[in-house]
């Protein structure tokens, strides 16, 4: 009786801590990613990764950009030429020229991206 107990004590303790080790799982993803685009992309982004909003809406749920992360088999790079969130503009052109979120369908079109306003200025 006393061996079942504690059997059925370690399920349950187990049980509580599968979600923490799925976040702890996300967070080496995010480090990755924050690793091999330390040096191209912003601040923002950057800090959007370490804070899990550039793949999740709210987590667990994925914006466009993390379920093609995933469904690309998490070859972040591969996604560069790809529009995740359908606003006309490539996700590597949102990481390094524009400063927007590529999962995020309300980032500036091309009229308004930061490198529009750039190229305006620097004539």
């Amino acid at each position: 009786m006393r061996k079942s107990l504690s059997v059925l004590m370690c399920l349950c303790l187990c049980l509580l801590l599968l979600p923490f080790g799925s976040a702890r799982a996300t967070e080496g993803l995010s480090e990755a990613w924050q690793l091999d685009y330390a040096d191209f992309a912003c601040s923002i982004i950057l800090e959007a990764a370490a804070n899990c909003f550039l793949c999740h809406t709210a987590f667990p749920a994925m914006n466009p950009y993390g379920q093609d992360i995933v469904d690309f088999g998490f070859g972040w790079f591969a996604l560069d030429g790809v529009d995740s969130d359908g606003d006309g503009r490539l996700n590597g052109d949102e990481i390094y020229d524009d400063c927007t979120l590529p999962g995020d369908a309300a980032s500036p079109t091309e009229m308004t991206t930061w490198s529009r306003v750039k190229a305006l200025y620097s004539r």
